[in-house]
């Protein structure tokens, strides 16, 4: 009886970590080529920038029977409404996990949060979320002398 105690024992751990790979190569598709080197050196708790992309896109078919001016106003509202629709159950899971900065990028549906590196694959696996990519400051080249 204790052999086959082990032996299932074994399975289950077998099967743990067939499970965890499989959610962390699922995962591995939505997260950024370059947020996936940077996690590989983190500890589990140490903190990240990253932007987590939302697959789902805002319906404007309305705007376009708009004149141009009720378009420019009514375009921005729409947007931060969808974005505040799609985003709230991640904010809330954000929110239970004790991360209370973020940011949403309504123009494109995005939300930027800096989370503990466990967190990435857990949010990148969620029905939801599109893909999730390192938060990296932009460097512009210098203008040329006299050219802009």
């Amino acid at each position: 009886m204790l052999l086959s105690g082990r032996l299932l024992n074994r399975h289950l751990l077998l099967v743990a970590l067939l499970v965890t790979t499989s959610a962390l190569v699922q995962a591995a598709g939505v997260i950024g080529e370059s947020l996936r080197g940077i996690l590989g050196d983190l500890e589990p708790e140490e903190d990240i920038a990253v932007i987590v992309y939302f697959s789902a896109r805002a319906d404007l078919a309305d705007l376009q029977a708009m004149e141009p001016e009720q378009r420019r106003t009514a375009m921005p509202a729409l947007l931060i409404k969808h974005a505040n629709r799609i985003q709230s159950p991640i904010k809330a899971y954000l929110q239970s996990q004790g991360v209370i900065r973020f940011k949403t990028l309504w123009i494109n549906n995005a939300l930027a949060v800096t989370v503990p590196a466990r967190m990435v694959a857990t949010l990148a696996a969620r029905p939801e979320v599109e893909r999730i990519d390192l938060d990296a400051t932009v460097h512009l080249p210098s203008p040329v002398n006299g050219r802009r």
